[in-house]
């Protein structure tokens, strides 16, 4: 994917763009958003994919009909008082304690019936066993479960080495007995477990795949045993050729010890990254579709969502942003919000000490991922995180 702005683009200019020795043109005068500057049209204009055939494809964004001010006039409005689109769908949604606003939103669409778990992000598993806890609100947790909806806390492991993880391995009943307790404490009826980044970056994976796999495994079947649902944290597989590999038959195996699979369907653009779409629909079909369909793991995946955003900023250091970030940009600028239908996401242009480049979810987005959820046959969808999104994303589900 490649994403460029230039300072010399004039609006009637055919702007050419070159990779691989494949060239398309982009004409500027498609590109008359009003309330952005041309530079920062042309920042948008040259976006396009290269396809596997190593053609260039021009993706054209158009002026939505959602505008800014309908953005801030119902955002945090329900126009439905309880009831579900789709109700065999799970909603399944991570509360961080670094956006508190995720427990207000949580608690009220759980009152609504709209949301059937949810995961506090507060423990960590480290070699030396569990850790952290300190800002997990018991009280509230169990106002949510009163509504009907269940409490899954997400288990980050981090701090490991791959001699550690090989011996975890060996040994990895005391850590299931240390999970199982915990949810015995607090009446959790599950657990998240998100291992498989820590287990790729400390080599565990390439260098000790059986050990690592057969981990991953053990831990979903001896958490399932005494009666909890397990959901395990996945990259975003997509392609019938093994990826840090890890086939079909493999993700078929470790499903076995999980109730669902949460697949990390977004950071396709990032701040790091050339600016651009941060869930393009076309890649999230390809992963629900491989996942779900090709891997025949069908009902145990959830499609990952992200409810925050990205500016990007052309003179500057880019950044991620919340729900509140994102109406404050719509009330500062009045930006014409584009669309681009190959992405499914909307985005748009703004100058402020250089041009940037906003993608965040919309009503819209959340509405393409979730029906594409339903129509593939995938268990549901994952938040990340509650905190960071707008309230009326939740009449989408």
């Amino acid at each position: 994917m490649l994403f460029l702005a230039s300072r010399k683009f004039q609006v009637n200019d055919i702007v050419n763009i070159k990779q691989g020795g494949v060239q398309t043109a982009c004409d500027m005068t498609m590109m008359r958003a009003r309330s952005a500057p041309i530079h920062a049209l042309a920042f948008i204009c040259m976006l396009y994919i290269s396809t596997k055939k190593g053609t260039a494809k021009y993706l054209e964004p158009k002026v939505s009909s959602v505008t800014s001010k309908n953005i801030l006039d119902t955002h945090n409005k329900s126009e439905t008082a309880s009831g579900r689109k789709y109700p065999l769908l799970e909603i399944f949604g991570f509360v961080t304690p670094w956006n508190a606003n995720g427990k207000t939103i949580s608690l009220s669409e759980a009152e609504r019936g709209r949301l059937n778990v949810v995961s506090p992000v507060s423990w960590q598993m480290h070699p030396d066993g569990l850790n952290g806890g300190d800002d997990f609100e018991e009280d509230y947790y169990q106002s949510m479960s009163e509504q009907g909806t269940r409490v899954y806390p997400r288990i980050l492991f981090e701090k490991w080495n791959s001699t550690e993880f090989v011996m975890l391995s060996d040994e990895p009943a005391p850590m299931v007995a240390r999970i199982i307790e915990l949810c015995k404490q607090y009446n959790f009826e599950g657990v998240v477990i998100e291992i498989f980044q820590e287990l790729l970056s400390t080599g565990t994976l390439s260098r000790h795949k059986e050990k690592a796999l057969g981990l991953v495994r053990t831990l979903g079947e001896g958490i399932r045993k005494e009666g909890f649902k397990t959901v395990l944290v996945l990259l975003p597989y997509s392609t019938d050729v093994p990826q840090h590999g890890i086939s079909c038959s493999t993700l078929k195996e470790i499903s076995r010890g999980y109730s669902y699979i949460i697949t990390m369907t977004y950071d396709y653009s990032t701040p790091g990254s050339a600016p651009g779409p941060i869930a393009p629909l076309s890649w999230v079909r390809q992963v629900a579709i491989y996942l779900s369909l090709g891997c025949e793991l069908g009902g145990k995946v959830l499609i990952g969502l992200n409810f925050y955003g990205i500016d990007f900023w052309e003179g500057g250091q880019s950044r991620h942003i919340v729900g509140h970030e994102f109406l404050k940009l719509l009330e500062e600028h009045e930006p014409d919000m584009l669309w681009w239908d190959e992405f499914g996401e909307h985005g748009f242009a703004y100058q402020k000490k250089g041009e940037h480049v906003v993608f965040y979810p919309t009503r819209e987005s959340i509405r393409l991922r979730t029906e594409l959820a339903d129509e593939i046959g995938c268990g549901g969808v994952a938040i990340w995180d509650l905190g960071q999104g707008l309230e009326h994303f939740f009449e989408e589900f």
